[in-house]
């Protein structure tokens, strides 16, 4: 995948490894899709970075040391962040583990009110906050 491809299903990146499934969202900071590792047989999310990152060297080496330090994080609710895909000619991304289920936005959504109520956020806060077992 050339970097100024647009993302579409079927699409290879990380020099044929991936195949993106479906977008799962799209932000500020890229767009995650849902992808198929055909190395590790497993489906996985793909985030691609913005287009004015692609060639900034020192966002690009700021973004690996932020993904270096994010691969020692170990905690249940937390996705682990597998690696950062700069490969040359394509568009960087990370992968990261995939995890179904509701995202933020669609519990909002659910929730009277603009933001998330305290019966509804309270039992996210309480994993986050959740000292893990040892």
């Amino acid at each position: 995948m050339k970097m100024s491809q647009a993302l579409t299903p079927g699409q290879t990146a990380g020099t044929g490894r991936f195949t993106l499934l479906k977008l799962l969202g799209r932000g500020g900071m890229g767009e995650v899709w849902l992808a198929q590792d055909g190395r590790l047989n497993e489906q996985s999310a793909l985030k691609f970075l913005p287009p004015e990152i692609h060639q900034d060297v020192a966002a690009l080496d700021a973004l690996q040391r932020e993904t270096l330090q994010s691969r020692k994080l170990s905690h249940p609710p937390i996705l682990r962040i597998q690696d950062l895909h700069p490969a040359g000619g394509e568009a960087p991304f990370i992968s990261l583990e995939y995890v179904d289920g509701p995202h933020l936005g669609s519990l909002r959504v659910q929730s009277p009110g603009p933001f998330l109520s305290w019966e509804c956020s309270r039992p996210l806060v309480e994993q986050l906050c959740a000292v893990p077992p040892s």
